[in-house]
């Protein structure tokens, strides 16, 4: 992590509904900041059996989600606390992604093949694994060639693929592993909550040069104007911060410990971490 926060009172500028939201968030930021960062696990299984593979790999994806979770609520912290409206709008879509492709995989995949009271089978024990690597080594961008310097090939291999498109065929993937489609998981989740897929929308117009990122910047002036003027008391990113934040956090972090605890045993046939079982919306504060 860049920056360790320790000091938040940055946040009494905000709303004390805002300030017990934010503290709950931190808390937990905290806890997976610390778990991510204790874990020691190599990428590659230590066995080719394929129960022990599997279960080393949903330990390296559930590690790098704490991870990943960790340093975006990083982003939105230092964006929150540097009035930095666009950064917070970044960290919360790339949230709300990934906790969709989290829950893809876990509902729609992972728990299609393990059944409860269902003997899995070998080849079922291969397409985890299959799905496993995945989830982990899936791309639509090649790796191997940008490593290599070879700008080249991948120009070459970009104008293609606006070919292909052009004539609708498929284009050919950079890796074995094709990545699902991040707008595929968000609608799979918004069919059972709505209210995901809202905050998606809502988050993308926050980031993509459309009225959402304009209005982020604007503020109200003693006119009751809107303006561009960040001396003005009234700022509509804060706004729009203290009117989100406490439904974003439900919506990602309380998602990732309600999907990971609901579906931790089956995947891995043993209890979860004892510290899951607590519920976002019940985390203390700790300062």
């Amino acid at each position: 992590m860049a920056e360790k926060h320790t000091d938040i009172t940055f946040i009494l500028a905000y709303t004390p509904d805002f300030q017990r939201e934010f503290t709950k968030f931190f808390s937990q930021k905290q806890l997976y900041e610390f778990i991510a960062e204790k874990q020691k696990i190599p990428l590659e299984p230590p066995s080719r059996d394929a129960d022990l593979a599997h279960n080393h790999y949903i330990k390296v994806i559930y590690n790098t989600q704490l991870l990943k979770f960790a340093s975006l609520g990083d982003l939105l912290l230092h964006a929150i606390k540097h009035n930095n409206y666009l950064s917070y709008g970044l960290a919360g879509r790339s949230l709300i992604e990934h906790v969709a492709v989290w829950r893809y995989y876990l509902v729609e995949k992972y728990s299609k093949l393990i059944i409860a009271g269902k003997e899995v089978s070998f080849e079922d024990m291969l397409e985890l694994i299959r799905l496993d690597e995945q989830f982990l080594f899936g791309t639509k961008f090649d790796w191997l060639q940008w490593l290599n310097k070879d700008y080249g090939t991948l120009e070459n291999a970009y104008r293609q693929s606006i070919q292909d498109k052009k004539n609708k065929k498929p284009s050919e993937a950079p890796s074995k592993y094709k990545p699902v489609n991040v707008l595929t998981c968000v609608e799979k989740f918004a069919a059972a909550l709505p209210k995901f897929g809202v905050f998606y929308d809502m988050f993308c117009d926050f980031v993509h040069p459309n009225f959402g990122s304009n209005i982020f910047l604007y503020s109200v002036s003693t006119e009751q104007q809107v303006a561009i003027d960040q001396s003005c008391e009234i700022q509509i990113g804060q706004k729009l911060i203290e009117e989100t934040f406490a439904e974003l956090m439900l919506l990602t972090y309380g998602q990732l410990n309600e999907l990971t605890k609901s579906r931790f045993s089956v995947l891995l046939g043993e209890e979860p971490p004892k510290f899951i079982f607590r519920k976002f919306s019940e985390v203390g504060s700790t300062w």
